[in-house]
């Protein structure tokens, strides 16, 4: 008997779209109860075919996925589902070429996109993949892994997050988002992290360092791990430091000596040669101390 939702071949010369309406595929990025879970709509405009003795759905060109207000568009896309449980019963939607993912005001942009029905988890590989709100954009440059039920992205390979006045480098970032309003809570950065500030008077403070923790709430930045701070030719250095994102102001401060040691020592280079950046001695910029 032939499924009533479903053409196992429909071409785009028939000039009309393939639909495939699940009601209890995979849950809706926005997190909801089983019973407020709308149906998962598939559409492609070339063919949509029910591979049964794969267990899964392909849909072939110009690919369009809609739960409730989210949208996943692509190239191509199949769906796998549990044969146990039955067809509607999505495991895994693989999204391939040009993705293209809108969920509640956050647009991502990815060439391959791999979603997990039992983690919730949305897996985004290509050379260049980013998540952009009204309120800050995330960029990586190897995968991103989105989790919408928790707010939060991963970004890793040469990543970034910024908004208009600052920006936070690093091989691998995780971000939080506030559900309502997509506005950047709180960043974990690790390896080769870089922070900049633009000033108000137009100038950058940059900070170096291994790890990093962005606090939005609080607009601090906590760095440890070799830090190394820097405006102009100006530049300070030492084991950890806590930045106020909003004045600049800084704290710089080094580990406690080992037993028996010298304790440890901040460190600091001002420039003399008039390049026009007021040397940080005595701007209330960046004050440092040396751990007891």
């Amino acid at each position: 008997m032939r499924n009533p939702f479903i053409s196992p071949r429909f071409h785009s010369r028939l000039c009309a779209f393939a639909v495939l309406f699940l009601s209890l595929g995979f849950p809706a990025f926005a997190a909801e109860t089983p019973k407020e879970k709308p149906p998962v709509e598939i559409e492609a405009s070339h063919q949509l075919e029910w591979l049964r003795d794969q267990n899964k759905y392909r849909a072939t060109t110009d690919v369009l996925i809609k739960q409730g207000s989210t949208t996943i568009t692509g190239d191509n896309a199949e769906a796998e589902y549990d044969a146990k449980e039955g067809p509607s019963a999505l495991t895994v939607i693989t999204v391939t070429g040009n993705v293209v993912i809108n969920d509640t005001g956050r647009i991502i942009h990815a060439e391959k996109a791999v979603y997990d029905t039992r983690t919730q988890i949305l897996n985004l590989t290509g050379d260049t993949i980013t998540l952009d709100t009204p309120q800050m954009n995330a960029v990586a440059h190897k995968t991103m892994d989105y989790n919408a039920a928790e707010n939060k992205a991963t970004a890793t390979g040469n990543a970034m997050v910024k908004n208009p006045t600052q920006q936070v480098n690093g091989e691998t970032i995780t971000a939080w988002l506030e559900k309502d309003t997509n506005r950047l809570l709180r960043a974990e950065a690790s390896g080769r992290v870089v922070i900049t500030r633009k000033a108000p008077d137009g100038t950058a403070d940059i900070a170096r360092s291994g790890n990093a923790v962005y606090d939005a709430d609080k607009n601090t930045a906590h760095l440890t791990g070799n830090v190394k701070m820097a405006r102009g030719e100006n530049f300070m250095q030492g084991d950890d430091a806590v930045i106020d994102m909003t004045t600049g102001h800084a704290t710089l401060t080094n580990k406690t000596a080992s037993t028996g040691a010298k304790p440890a020592r901040v460190r600091a280079i001002f420039s003399t040669a008039g390049n026009g950046d007021k040397p940080a001695s005595v701007t209330p910029v960046i004050s440092a101390s040396a751990a007891q």
